[in-house]
């Protein structure tokens, strides 16, 4: 039986029989195109049922005595996200009996909700960012406040979540 050692080029495939010194032509080679996989759908496996209508979460939120926000964002799968963005650009009111000129202010307040799963969508991630203006006689400026906190808000309950400097947000999912 001959012992074979093929040599590969960019042009060719030789068969050399080692045993005999002799070239031997390289067998023909058929390649058969394969037809195309069928596309298959398969479940994730999540016990979780897909939402079919989007899920109205009530938010309230309040900075001091300040009203900062009052609305509703709707959630609507798992892994969904809802948010509001606010932002205001201006001068802060001038300090009494001061000739300091204007000082500029910066006030933003975000809030997001991220649907994290559980019965009915129950599990809530709430981010929240509040950037408010220090007055201009306490020397101008920005303070911020950040929350983030998961919750478990089942239809027709409510909850509270206290930050700082008197922020306070109030979410409420209908029945």
């Amino acid at each position: 039986m001959p012992v074979l050692y093929f040599i590969s080029t960019a042009s060719a495939l030789t068969a050399l029989d080692l045993s005999s010194g002799a070239q031997i032509p390289p067998p023909a080679i058929q390649v058969a195109q394969a037809p195309p996989s069928p596309l298959v759908l398969r479940s994730s496996g999540s016990s979780e049922p897909a939402a079919t209508a989007p899920v109205p979460v009530q938010v309230e939120a309040q900075g001091g005595k300040e009203a900062l926000w009052s609305g509703v964002l709707r959630l609507g799968a798992p892994w969904s996200t809802a948010s509001f963005n606010s932002s205001q650009n201006d001068l802060l009111e001038p300090c009494p009996g001061s000739s300091a000129p204007a000082m500029q202010a910066n006030r933003q307040f975000r809030v997001t909700l991220n649907a994290r799963g559980g019965e009915n969508l129950s599990r809530i991630s709430v981010s929240v960012n509040w950037v408010r203006e220090i007055s201009a006689c306490a020397g101008g400026g920005t303070a911020t406040v950040g929350l983030n906190q998961t919750i478990t808000l089942a239809p027709g309950e409510s909850a509270t979540i206290k930050g700082d400097a008197g922020l306070v947000i109030k979410l409420r999912r209908p029945n």
